[in-house]
């Protein structure tokens, strides 16, 4: 599903009642494909995203307010009216970054072609700009969403202005601490 597909199928009159945390993370970690629950697939796609976006907000280890008002910006593009739906509001609450997986959600997005690709390392790209300083550990966290969901070298360049962010202490590049992928 097109990010763009998910804000014409979100129909308010359609939006399930809330669950239960321990659903909601059922049907979010099995995939937004199926209904789970009572969990439709484009609110499911949405609260996947959600954590998706958090993650870049926490990549640097510090959540800002700013970050938070991009993320409820972006996230509000996709429904007809206030509020988000429950079920996304709750993932949003219960998000943990050090037991988030980015490339599991990333998967579950299944962002597969190049419009899907960069619309979503574009949404990434605004969260870590959001509070104006760009820290190592978030071009980090953008390219570790742009491997997940396979987006090339052209199109990730779009968003790391054609340089590489600095490395970080001891030369690590790729990945984050595996330890302390917060930065904490």
């Amino acid at each position: 599903m097109r990010l763009d597909d998910l804000h014409a199928t979100l129909n308010p009159a359609l939006r399930p009642p809330p669950l239960p945390p321990e659903a909601l993370e059922e049907a979010v970690t099995r995939g937004a494909g199926e209904v789970v629950d009572g969990l439709e697939p484009h609110v499911a796609q949405m609260a996947v995203l959600a954590r998706v976006l958090l993650g870049a907000a926490h990549a640097d280890g510090f959540y800002a307010a700013t970050e938070a008002v991009v993320i409820a910006e972006i996230l509000s593009r996709f429904v007809d009216q206030a509020p988000l739906p429950p079920a996304v509001q709750e993932a949003m609450r219960a998000f943990d970054p050090r037991a988030f997986d980015v490339e599991v959600a990333c998967h579950q997005l299944r962002a597969s072609s190049e419009r899907d690709r960069v619309e979503l390392l574009d949404l990434v790209s605004r969260v870590t700009d959001a509070d104006s300083v760009l820290h190592a550990r978030e071009g980090v966290y953008l390219r570790r969403v742009a491997r997940a969901i396979g987006a090339t070298d052209a199109e990730l360049s779009r968003f790391l202005a054609g340089e590489e962010p600095p490395p970080l202490p001891g030369g690590e590049t790729d990945r984050l601490d595996e330890a302390n992928p917060w930065g904490e």
